[in-house]
């Protein structure tokens, strides 16, 4: 392959990369504003209930649903900003080419097993749809909804895993191996103090 095509093939992984992050961003704006609206749910729910005696039916049952689905659609960005929890005693005291070797391991590891979370989410969908499930409350919510949002969270984290160590490998083949650790490595203390400070400055 010519360095052209290596380049063309690079320039693509990095804006899909940019992509990727714009997305689950929006993505964790979503959550975070179906999160506050849980918030003021349950405080009208404390109102109601202290102030005037009735309970607003169903706030607890919603708010399982939101946090679980809120909860799935963040995943994808913990992976793409690499917050996701890692030990690393040891980690940081590897060469380069060692803890690349880890990343991509790490990477696949956690590919594979989401992909079983995957499929059984799937399979709970499905089984939800056919039995026309719904929830034995007094919303009578049918189960396929929130499932469907869920499993939509899941389905979005494993493609971000997949594009995450498709990337890595195209940079490890072009010896990028900085690359690697700005994709899918564990942020060193210098980057962690940068992006805390970058914050606190906007």
């Amino acid at each position: 392959m010519s360095s052209k095509q290596n380049l063309d093939k690079l320039r693509f992984f990095e804006e899909a990369h940019k992509k990727a992050l714009r997305a689950s961003t929006a993505l964790v704006w979503i959550g975070g504003a179906a999160l506050l609206f849980c918030a003021l749910l349950i405080t009208m729910d404390v109102i109601s209930r202290k102030f005037f005696g009735f309970s607003m039916k169903g706030t607890d049952e919603i708010s399982g649903y939101i946090f679980s689905v809120t909860t799935a659609w963040a995943f994808s960005y913990c992976v793409l900003n690499r917050n996701n929890i890692r030990i690393d005693a040891i980690y940081r005291f590897l060469n380069i080419r060692y803890k690349i070797l880890l990343d991509i391991v790490g990477c696949l590891s956690l590919l594979i097993f989401v992909s079983f979370l995957m499929t059984g989410a799937f399979k709970a969908l499905l089984e939800s749809i056919a039995k026309g499930t719904i929830s034995s409350t007094g919303l009578s919510v049918p189960i396929w909804i929130p499932q469907s949002l869920w499993v939509f969270g899941i389905t979005i984290l494993f493609l971000s895993l997949l594009f995450q160590l498709l990337y890595s490998l195209v940079l490890v083949v072009n010896a990028d191996y900085k690359g690697v650790s700005r994709i899918a490595g564990i942020p060193s203390t210098t980057e962690l103090i940068k992006s805390e400070t970058s914050k606190n400055s906007n």
